[in-house]
């Protein structure tokens, strides 16, 4: 099953850096989903080295604030 996510919410926010396992970094939003077999990660932009946009994912990083209060 995939998820349906609506990715214009996140057209607001810079997107994360994630770290594919096969070894691409890249820019990409993305999102936790909750799903009757566990919780998977889904990325807007699908992975240029494994074409992946479901899970495979080693490491999901948020850029920093851009304003501190």
């Amino acid at each position: 099953m995939t998820a349906i996510i609506d990715w214009h919410v996140f057209d607001q926010y810079l997107p994360n850096e994630v770290e594919c396992r096969c070894g691409i970094i890249y820019q990409s939003h993305t999102k936790g989903v909750k799903e009757d077999d566990g919780l998977h990660h889904y990325r807007r932009v699908a992975c240029p080295g494994c074409g992946a946009v479901k899970d495979n994912i080693r490491r999901i990083s948020s850029p920093p604030e851009l304003w501190t209060l």
